[in-house]
């Protein structure tokens, strides 16, 4: 979705979040625009009560985190081992905060957000310099510290999830060489769960800042860190001289990895107009035609951008795209002078090419 939007002195705030690229069931689809309207509503809250950037970005994503039907938080994939291990990281203008495989954290996007604050805060006692990134055990003890609670790794599971680990288990027990078959030709909504959940988001003072939560993908190996906790990978923000740009991104984890997939897109964008054409040109560049191990896997991708331009007069023009070549994206978004939510659920085009849609508001 590639929006115009134009703003006057008084400077508007803007929120878009998305639930994952993938497969997004019918069945579920209202209470999937559900949880994208509450998201929503809940960072424009944020803002209009003068929160910044990454502060209305870890509220929206908790939103997301909340609903069992995500990927993310509670109800979020099995690992091997039966367990939920979420990775989520936050990123703005001057800080990036993530934490990876973590267990017993209810939002893990507020243990991520935790630790951008602190880095904010300067140094630690002794000199130190806070930590930027913290994974498994370390990160629940850094929780526990600074007064985030935990909740029993159990209560993030859902019987749903806990329905699709013992199916997808079983299968993996029956016979090696026929399961990738059978998972592929059963085309599940839940093994068409691609990772993360996002979102971006402007302030009314201009300041971008984007965010990633997931459960990772079904049957990972346990201590997996997916591409949403990843610097560069799952989320990226920044201000440039001739623009801000804010990502979100969600797919096929190892390889994201190895393109920098969120920082290679915002990149890209910076330096030219966001067409369909030149989108779909950066893309193949960056991610799609590169090759990358293994090379009988499916490189699967789904993302929302924010690039906002301020003119020599001081007004601002933001553009707002989302492009996915997974079956469904589900998107949503909204301004602070807005009383409702835009839904959208984007979907393959038909020749299976990626899909990118083109949209216009305006924030006045």
């Amino acid at each position: 979705m590639a929006d115009a939007i134009e703003t006057e002195t008084n400077y508007a705030g803007f929120i878009a979040v998305h639930v994952g690229a993938g497969l997004q069931s019918q069945a579920r689809l209202p209470r999937y625009r559900e949880t994208i309207k509450r998201a929503c509503l809940q960072g424009i809250r944020a803002l209009n009560n003068g929160k910044n950037a990454s502060e209305a970005a870890c509220m929206a994503v908790a939103v997301l985190e909340d609903c069992p039907l995500t990927n993310a938080g509670i109800g979020s994939n099995l690992t091997l081992d039966g367990n939920v291990e979420c990775d989520a990281s936050i990123m703005d203008e001057e800080s990036y905060g993530a934490i990876g495989a973590v267990t017993g954290i209810k939002n893990p996007i507020t243990l991520a957000w935790a630790l951008l604050h602190t880095q904010k805060q300067g140094l630690l006692d002794g000199g130190r310099i806070p930590p930027c990134f913290l994974v498994g055990d370390g990160a629940k003890q850094w929780a526990q510290q600074n007064d985030i609670p935990l909740v029993d790794n159990q209560a993030m599971t859902t019987e749903n999830s806990k329905f699709t680990y013992e199916k997808y288990k079983r299968k993996l027990n029956e016979n090696a060489s026929e399961t990738t078959k059978k998972i592929k030709t059963e085309n599940s909504d839940d093994t068409e769960r691609l990772d993360t959940v996002g979102t971006i988001v402007i302030d009314r003072h201009g300041n971008v800042a984007a965010a990633a939560s997931s459960g990772g993908i079904l049957l990972k190996h346990s201590g997996r860190v997916g591409h949403s906790a990843m610097f560069g990978c799952g989320c990226w923000a920044e201000r440039k001289d001739s623009c801000s740009i804010a990502v979100a991104s969600s797919g096929t984890g190892e390889f994201l990895m190895k393109s920098l997939f969120s920082k290679s897109i915002s990149d890209a964008c910076s330096n030219d107009d966001l067409t369909p054409d030149t989108i779909r040109d950066h893309i193949n560049h960056i991610f799609l035609n590169r090759t990358m191990t293994p090379t009988n896997a499916e490189k699967y991708f789904g993302f929302i951008l924010l690039k906002m331009i301020t003119n020599e007069n001081q007004s601002r023009s933001v553009e707002f795209l989302c492009a996915h070549n997974t079956q469904t994206m589900f998107v949503g978004y909204m301004t602070t002078k807005q009383s409702k939510v835009t839904t959208c659920l984007s979907e393959l085009q038909s020749n299976g090419s990626l899909t990118i849609h083109i949209d216009s508001v305006r924030l006045t």
